[in-house]
């Protein structure tokens, strides 16, 4: 009896220590639910500020759809910024999480050119350049697309930029050129090899034959008779003389102006040539270049009528002026096109060189500045404390990569 007696409270403590291992795992337990719940929380709060900053850019990309280069929005943070406010009441202050957008659209002008220059840029095979002669100003109320008076937000007002010159200057880059000087010294400054026949023989830089010759072959696929040993459909396209960049001039009215046939060095009068050739191309040991498109330089209209550069730009502006609405001024520009493939043989080595891109330059005749033709979107997103940004670059009037759509909902 007495040991029954001296053992009866031996439980008290052993249940104590077990509450006390139940309360500090349970504690344990909600601190980590907490902390798993405030990241989800985060994680959720950062996904809707950067749904909400993906939506700024889906309606600055809207709201870009029937403008050109030149043409602005108010700078974030500045008076009159564009934005979207997603809270119930659409009030800044209604008390709810904030949740919204703030964006803006900037057209950008003349980069890190050098003295003189107006405008510089870079121009990749396949891509096309376009460079305009005016600006889109932005209005918000005005004449509209359909020519008559509209109060419609936003209305394209274009400003005609009166270019009376240029010179159009395109050469190889200097980081190519002096990494590869010992290709281009001394050889032809600017080769081109579409069948890729100059590795089995020297003579096959700058020719359209297989075996190295100007041989006259038919090409049954595509029924060509000519210098076309490859059979792309494309005669002398290999040749010393074939273009190597395309150009147009056009007034976005209909009016055109496109290259002559016949190299820009060709011994032939001024009037009967204009396309830009890679045997144009000078090297003077330091850079590659080429600078022999200008306002002297002649086209042909789509009508057919041959004409000057100059003369063509004058016809395009003569018509400006306070009879004509302002968003039907003259949408003169000049695009530019590379269309085989640059690249410079060393023909003692059959070292190939590839050329990635060409330079240009644009010495511009006006009093105005001319925009690059590419705009860049930024967009802010909010939601609670949190922010995303993005930031986008876009080139108007061709077709851009968009956003997936996106549903915002709360």
């Amino acid at each position: 009896m007495n040991l029954l007696k001296d053992t009866r409270g031996a439980s008290l403590p052993l249940v104590t220590g077990l509450i006390l291992l139940i309360f500090t795992a349970a504690v344990a337990t909600n601190e980590l639910v907490i902390r798993s719940l405030q990241s989800v929380g985060r994680i959720e709060a950062a996904n809707r500020s950067f749904l909400a900053a993906e939506g700024g850019i889906e309606d600055a990309l809207y709201e870009l759809s029937p403008h050109f280069p030149g043409y602005n929005t108010a700078a974030l943070g500045a008076a009159g910024s564009r934005g979207i406010d997603f809270d119930e009441d659409g009030a800044l202050d209604s008390g709810l999480p904030r949740w919204e957008n703030n964006w803006d659209i900037r057209s950008h002008a003349i980069g890190n050119c050098p003295a003189g220059v107006e405008v510089c840029g870079e121009i990749f095979k396949a891509q096309k350049i376009e460079i305009p002669y005016f600006n889109d100003i932005t209005t918000t109320t005005g004449v509209g697309l359909n020519g008559i008076n509209d109060p419609a937000i936003n209305a394209v007002t274009i400003d005609t930029e009166n270019v009376t010159g240029f010179t159009l200057t395109v050469k190889v880059p200097e980081e190519t050129f002096n990494t590869f000087n010992d290709a281009f010294l001394g050889n032809p400054p600017l080769v081109i090899d579409n069948d890729n026949d100059a590795l089995i023989s020297p003579s096959g830089v700058n020719e359209d034959g297989s075996g190295g010759s100007y041989d006259i072959t038919v090409c049954p696929s595509v029924g060509i008779v000519g210098k076309d040993d490859d059979c792309d459909g494309k005669d002398d396209e290999d040749s010393p003389d074939d273009a190597v960049i395309l150009w147009k001039m056009s007034n976005g009215a209909g009016k055109t102006l496109f290259p002559l046939q016949g190299c820009l060095t060709d011994s032939v009068p001024l009037d009967e040539k204009s396309e830009i050739c890679e045997k144009d191309f000078v090297d003077d040991g330091t850079t590659i270049s080429h600078n022999l498109l200008n306002e002297n330089s002649y086209g042909i209209r789509e009508d057919g009528q041959k004409m000057q550069i100059s003369a063509f730009i004058a016809e395009v502006f003569a018509d400006s002026g306070a009879t004509i609405p302002p968003n039907l001024e003259p949408q003169l520009k000049l695009e530019l096109s590379v269309v085989a493939p640059l690249e410079q043989w060393n023909v003692n080595t059959l070292k190939k060189v590839p050329i990635p891109y060409l330079e240009y330059e644009m010495d511009i005749t006006s009093t105005n500045t001319t925009p690059f033709s590419y705009f860049s979107i930024r967009s802010d997103g909010y939601y609670r404390d949190f922010k995303q940004s993005i930031t986008t670059t876009v080139t108007p009037k061709t077709i851009v990569p968009l956003f997936d759509f996106t549903v915002i909902q709360q």
